[in-house]
């Protein structure tokens, strides 16, 4: 769990923007939305696989870079 220490004349704003931020840092609130709502296994199956597809599509395009003059 993310936590802030708070000093005695530091603002009550600064540090909650501070364990806004460890939270974000710590995937706190990645996860809380994850476990919100239940979703099936097969949803989940079909979500990494779409990720996988979306990694192996942008990868493919930086390789793929002809050459932007032509080699006659």
């Amino acid at each position: 769990m993310a936590g802030v220490r708070i000093r005695v004349e530091g603002s009550i704003e600064r540090a909650l923007k501070h364990f806004k931020q460890k939270c974000i840092d710590a995937n706190i609130f990645n996860e809380l939305k994850r476990v919100a709502y239940f979703e099936k296994p097969s949803e989940t199956r079909r979500k990494a696989n779409q990720r996988k597809l979306r990694t192996a599509q942008k990868f493919s395009k930086q390789r793929f870079n002809p050459t932007p003059f032509p080699l006659d």
